[in-house]
C-alpha cells in the first residue's frame, strides 16, 4: 500500500511540470507554410527526431566485380 501512495506522490509532483510546458500548434511547426496542409520529415523531425528513421547507409561497393568461379 505504501508503494502505491508513494507513487502517486510522486506523480502527483510531477504532474504541474509536464502541464506547464507550452503546448505546440501545427502553425509553429508547418515551417513552410506550404498549401498542401501536410507536414515534411523534417518538420515531423523537428517535433520528435525519433519519429522519422534515419535513413540507412548506402552498402560499399566490393572490391572487385562478382563473377562465377571458372569450373574445371
Amino acid at each position: 500500500m505504501r508503494k502505491i501512495v508513494l507513487g502517486l506522490a510522486l506523480l502527483g509532483l510531477a504532474a504541474p511540470a509536464a502541464l506547464a510546458q507550452t503546448p505546440t500548434t501545427f502553425a509553429t511547426v508547418d515551417a513552410d507554410a506550404d498549401t498542401s496542409g501536410g507536414l515534411s520529415a523534417a518538420e515531423i523531425d523537428s517535433l520528435q527526431p525519433s519519429a522519422v528513421p534515419a535513413p540507412a547507409a548506402d552498402p560499399a561497393a566490393p572490391a572487385a566485380p562478382l563473377s562465377p568461379a571458372p569450373s574445371n
